[in-house]
């Protein structure tokens, strides 16, 4: 009978006749690997030195390693759940630009999208250009229609990193939101940004305009509508009340 070599377990040496046993069985499994290795050395406790050194390897966890557990989801606020009347609670967000034509020129105009977070209501108007008197002049007309919100939700402005969006020029102007906040204030109404970064807490408003985007696409293709059709089209959804 041919006599083992003896190895203190935790030598660095065990380690790497361990690694290069396990090489020359062509990355063989624990058991095998440890068959291997009793044939030519004697190691105190050798399966679980084997079993230890192989899964530390880098490139066994890079075969083995499971995917990220995602967190759970945290609870919806209650404005999502709680019931109350269409448009007491909304999320709004600006669409386009959409091209448009008036007097043989053509320009652009956005829609302003207000989404109601328990019935799913949507509300759509047509501002003309980023300004905030035109943003208010679209909300004044919302509340005269579905009455005045008590809170209102909107991206983050660190989430808007392109120099033209319609929403981060009108909302997160110094000048532009002192004028929105002061109407705010004379309405008793709280307005709210989402968390920096965290654009899923904006998802029941991000999805209307991703329908919206959809079903305009699909209806109008690339026709350029006049300023007068492109104005028609919210108020004929508006007039049916959808509820999506």
């Amino acid at each position: 009978m041919t006599a083992t070599i003896l190895h203190v377990p935790e030598h660095q040496l065990t380690t790497l006749i361990i690694l290069h046993t396990h090489r020359e069985n062509h990355h063989a499994g624990v058991h095998h690997t440890t068959i291997s290795v009793r044939m030519q050395y004697f190691i105190p406790s050798t399966r679980r030195h084997v079993a230890k050194t192989i899964r530390s390897r880098v490139l066994f966890k890079q075969i083995t390693r499971q995917a990220y557990r995602y967190p759970h989801m945290p609870v919806s606020p209650p404005e999502r759940t709680t019931s109350s009347r269409p448009f007491k609670h909304v999320g709004l967000d600006y669409l386009g630009a959409l091209t448009s034509i008036r007097d043989h020129t053509t320009g652009k105009v956005w829609i302003c999208l207000i989404s109601c977070m328990a019935p799913r209501a949507l509300h759509l108007k047509v501002v003309l250009d980023n300004s905030a008197q035109e943003f208010l002049f679209a909300f004044r007309r919302f509340i005269a229609r579905r009455g005045a919100p008590s809170t209102v939700y909107s991206h983050n402005s660190t989430t808007f990193h392109a120099a033209d969006s319609a929403i981060q020029s009108v909302l997160y102007d110094s000048a532009s939101w002192q004028s929105i906040s002061g109407f705010c204030v004379s309405h008793k109404i709280k307005w709210h940004f989402i968390t920096r970064l965290s654009l899923w807490k904006g998802g029941f408003y991000e999805r209307m305009v991703a329908i919206y985007k959809s079903a305009y696409r699909k209806t109008v293709g690339r026709t350029i509508l006049t300023r007068e059709v492109a104005q028609r089209a919210p108020k004929i959804h508006n007039e049916t009340n959808i509820v999506l």
